[in-house]
């Protein structure tokens, strides 16, 4: 019988090679950035067009290559960063494994433009088009090299229909960029966007290591991040831990704005998010995390890095050992009374007691917050007064005469005198949700309104603007959806790079809510998704819809009786929101069942 199996074509192996290396346009960045740092380049650009889909260019002054070595790279397998088995016990590169440019050539139209020549500038391009090389010849270019990456998934689309739309691929990309030039702050880096300048992270020689940390740190994250953020330096046993601690008062409801390097490279470690948020105590909100720049170094035998594929997770060694450092690390520097010195005294006992002092200082920050949440509820704008519709203000008295009561969150009318709309349900009682009608009142305004070109559901001015400070990617994020806020009812305004004016808001909303939503959830979770847009006016309208609802407890008779009539004048409701039931009808036989005697 013949064989079944066959060995695949090279061209078949780089594209499922391409399905691990290559996961999306942030993703072939990531690669070749870490390749042109391999390269010792001291000064890289990146130049994106429509989410890395049509274009992504990365330049550098590195080492270059040789008409030899341009060859090989596009070769599975071939690398320049170890020789034997036991390299990979200390691998201190970027990337290692050789499939990189084989892998992103296989899946785009790919050139490549280097040189190692300083003196006369003759280098050579190499043309490659769905990883078949079309030419190769000698070309001229300063020291260092042009990746040229054109038309990414082109040649299978059907990894290229899963994809992200252009915009959130771009937000990974720029995430990926950021982290890689805060992991590299001696490397000048040149991020251009749709031929705009997004970040231009300079490099002075004549800074301090720790001054050239603060200064990417605003190149990047922004002066406000900086400014806002402690600086912490110590180091113990070989343990060495610097950068910036945000203030408890800016935590998050997630872990994505928490940036950690290892040895210069950014990864994602539970345990020392874990051990930062310990350090913390009794400062951070319940149930929020703390926002940080941290560049953690180590024994690189102390670390294994190879675990994940991507090399985005880390295993310790002696992970106790690590957890207990950093915990101590942030409770002292938190601590104000802390000595402000980059060597302590650290105690590697594993029973590490809150001293007096730390515990004082944790309660000026507990009430600090405390302070600053009062402050908050008493500039609240009063939410929107409910109006009856004009459909049915010539009813309204029969509402008011079908009223029973209240009790909790429910509303009890009685169906004998609102025949009009019920009559089919004589001698019942309707029982009305109140929270989940004001919602789906207010979702259908807001739907409305999302959907409606131009037209908002009406703004007031603030007495008091308040200032939205983030990072620059979510202000880059924001500044997006300028236009799609203004029809929520929430004016914005440009401040500088990285912060905006609130300038006015709908009285329907509580402002605590708006800004805890501008600066929680624009870091990739609301908006992460490729989304249809009626599907993304869905999502809105319903959040928002949350950010107005009254304390039935606050509601006079008169306003429960006006929001149910609005509610409920409509004979074609189902009076249903998000799946669950706003109304629902007693009858009597309901309520003898409660009374009947047990068997």
């Amino acid at each position: 019988m013949p064989s079944v199996i066959r060995v695949l074509e090279d061209q078949t192996i780089n594209q499922i090679a391409a399905g691990e290396v290559v996961e999306s346009p942030s993703s072939v960045v990531k690669e070749l950035l870490e390749n042109a740092i391999d390269a010792k380049a001291s000064s890289i650009v990146i130049e994106i067009r429509a989410g890395g889909f049509q274009l992504i260019k990365i330049s550098d002054d590195g080492v270059g290559m040789s008409y030899d070595d341009v060859l090989l790279s596009i070769e599975r397998h071939a690398t320049s960063k170890i020789q034997k088995i036991t390299d990979l016990l200390r691998v201190s590169s970027m990337g290692f494994r050789g499939e990189a440019l084989a892998s992103i050539a296989s899946i785009s139209k790919l050139s490549i433009l280097t040189s190692q020549d300083l003196k006369n500038n003759l280098g050579t391009t190499l043309v490659v088009n769905g990883g078949k090389v079309t030419s190769i010849d000698k070309a001229s270019r300063q020291k260092g090299t042009t990746i040229d990456v054109r038309a990414l998934f082109f040649n299978v689309p059907a990894r290229k229909k899963f994809q992200k739309s252009a915009p959130m691929a771009l937000a990974d990309i720029s995430k990926v960029v950021s982290n890689i030039a805060l992991s590299n702050p001696k490397i000048e880096f040149l991020y251009i966007v749709d031929d705009k300048k997004l970040i231009h992270a300079k490099v002075d020689p004549n800074l301090s290591h720790d001054e050239m940390l603060k200064k990417r740190a605003e190149d990047v994250l922004g002066k406000n991040f900086v400014k806002q953020s402690k600086w912490i330096s110590k180091e113990f046993g070989g343990f060495k831990l610097k950068g910036f601690l945000g203030n408890p008062l800016e935590s998050r409801p997630n872990r994505l704005s928490q940036h950690l390097f290892i040895n210069h490279r950014f990864v994602v470690s539970p345990e020392v998010s874990f051990a930062v948020s310990d350090g913390y105590a009794s400062m951070l909100p319940e149930r929020r995390f703390p926002v940080f720049l941290l560049y953690f170094d180590l024994d690189q035998s102390l670390l294994d890095v190879n675990i994940h594929p991507q090399k985005k997770q880390v295993k310790f060694q002696d992970e106790r050992a690590v957890k207990h450092f950093i915990r101590q690390a942030v409770g002292q520097t938190l601590d104000e009374r802390a000595e402000e010195t980059s060597k302590v005294s650290i105690d590697m006992s594993y029973n590490f007691p809150l001293k007096k002092d730390l515990k004082n200082s944790v309660e000026v920050y507990r009430q600090n917050f405390k302070e600053l949440k009062n402050e908050i509820q008493e500039d609240l704008l009063p939410t929107f007064p409910v109006v009856a519709s004009s459909s049915f203000c010539n009813s309204s008295l029969a509402f008011d005469k079908a009223f029973i009561g209240v009790f909790l969150h429910f509303a009890f009318f009685s169906v004998n005198e609102l025949e009009e709309l019920f009559p089919e349900k004589k001698d019942e009682l309707v029982l009305i949700n109140i929270n989940r009608l004001q919602k789906k009142l207010n979702f259908e305004k807001l739907l409305t309104s999302l959907k409606s070109s131009g037209k908002d559901i009406g703004r007031e001015a603030l007495l008091f603007p308040e200032i939205i400070k983030l990072s620059k990617l979510e202000a880059m994020e924001l500044g997006d959806k300028l236009d799609l806020f203004l029809n929520l009812g929430i004016e914005l305004r440009v401040l500088d790079r990285d912060s905006f004016v609130l300038e006015a808001l709908s009285p329907m909303y509580e402002i605590n809510e708006v800004k805890m939503f501008l600066t929680d959830q624009l870091d990739q979770t609301f908006f992460s998704k490729e989304i249809e847009l009626e599907k993304l006016y869905q999502k809105l309208a319903k959040k928002f819809s949350s950010f107005c609802k009254r304390n039935i407890n606050e509601m006079s008779k008169a306003e429960i009786i006006a929001l149910v009539s609005k509610g409920l004048d409509n004979v074609s409701n189902d009076y249903v929101f998000d799946g669950e039931r706003v109304v629902t009808f007693i009858k009597e036989g309901d309520l003898e069942q409660l009374f009947r005697k047990k068997t």
